[in-house]
């Protein structure tokens, strides 16, 4: 049984299981040693969470793990977040680097 929240349906996101749930919200509430800097905590935990469902189905499921990577690679919500989180990045890479020069 696949179910999406009504954000996710308005996003264009991929439906998920109730077992991809799970995994989901284990990889999450996985305990953090360390996080990087400049990256808030839940961040961090949601992105870990990802990387947890896509090596769960990478073993258990791989044409699955394909068509959600396929889907987030295409979706235009995704990638306008990748965009921003991009440009946000080297926005404070050339701050934190004085006499970098700016195009």
């Amino acid at each position: 049984m696949t179910t999406a929240t009504p954000a996710q349906a308005e996003a264009g996101v991929l439906a998920t299981t109730a077992e991809e749930i799970d995994v989901l919200r284990w990889g999450r509430n996985a305990a953090v040693s360390s996080v990087p800097r400049n990256v808030p905590v839940l961040t961090y935990k949601k992105a870990t969470a990802v990387e947890v469902l896509v090596a769960h189905l990478y073993l258990t499921a791989p044409d699955r793990c394909a068509q959600l990577i396929e889907a987030a690679v295409t979706s235009p919500v995704i990638r306008e977040q990748m965009r921003v989180a991009s440009s946000t990045q080297q926005e404070r890479g050339q701050a934190a680097r004085p006499g970098a020069s700016q195009d």
